[in-house]
């Protein structure tokens, strides 16, 4: 399969955990992957991210995340990946210069609970990519839905079905 760079989110705590954010609650972590983490974000966050990768390749991420208290949360982030000074070469291997690669990723995402612990949320995708002289992007979107056993955070505390959180995103 194909991955995007962007499924490596926005903090150093998703990428370390391999990108299973989707049914974490209470922090904006994982709205990159399930929009309906934002239902139960108690508090504004703003989060920034840089790590080098591979091959002198930089990803940086930025976001911004606001509960409106009963009506759920939004939030809006901006991603770019990129590797500068790439060689260009011929079909004989004979340099032709150097260009650069890039993607940039922007996201607009609102979360809100339905009904008891069942919360729903949305993403809209910008994606755009720039490979020297080939460019292309395209707008995608996301749905995400959360159910949590537990009714409040006191009850995470305790082993078995009510510290279980159930999160699906498409």
């Amino acid at each position: 399969g194909v991955r995007l760079a962007f499924d490596l989110g926005g903090s150093a705590r998703a990428l370390g955990m391999g990108s299973a954010l989707s049914a974490m609650t209470g922090e904006g972590d994982g709205f990159y992957w399930n929009p309906a983490v934002l239902a139960q974000l108690q508090k504004n966050e703003v989060q920034t991210f840089h790590t080098s990768l591979f091959f002198d390749t930089i990803y940086d991420s930025a976001a911004y995340l606001h509960p409106l208290g009963n009506a759920g949360s939004f939030g809006v982030a901006f991603a770019r990946i990129g590797t500068d000074l790439l060689n260009l070469t011929s079909g004989n291997q004979q340099s032709l210069g150097t260009f650069n690669f890039e993607q940039l990723q922007g996201l607009a995402s609102y979360g809100f609970t339905l009904e008891g612990g069942l919360d729903l949320g949305a993403s809209i995708k910008y994606i755009r990519q720039d490979a020297g002289t080939a460019q292309g992007d395209g707008v995608g979107a996301d749905l995400g839905i959360l159910y949590r056993f537990a009714r409040d955070q006191k009850a995470f505390s305790k082993i078995g079905l009510d510290n279980l959180t159930v999160g699906l995103a498409m």
